[in-house]
């Protein structure tokens, strides 16, 4: 699979895991910290995939200001 899809997956999943942290109410919640975890290993499942292809420091920096991104927007929501 393309792994810029992979990367854009993977940064979708990281989002909305923390997300779900929030949700979770310092893990007291079981549903949402399952479904947080599960998203958290699976993200990173992808982004070990993409580093296969893609250098190590443009998957970090293109991970990390989409992060960035993604806070600012929801704050500003």
């Amino acid at each position: 699979m393309n792994p810029w899809i992979l990367l854009a997956i993977s940064i979708c999943l990281e989002i909305v895991a923390t997300n779900l942290l929030k949700v979770s109410d310092g893990f007291t919640k079981l549903l949402p910290t399952i479904g947080s975890l599960t998203l958290y290993a699976i993200s990173f499942y992808f982004v070990s995939l993409v580093f296969r292809t893609l250098s190590v420091g443009l998957v970090y920096a293109i991970w990390s200001s989409a992060r960035v991104a993604s806070r600012q927007f929801r704050q500003a929501c």
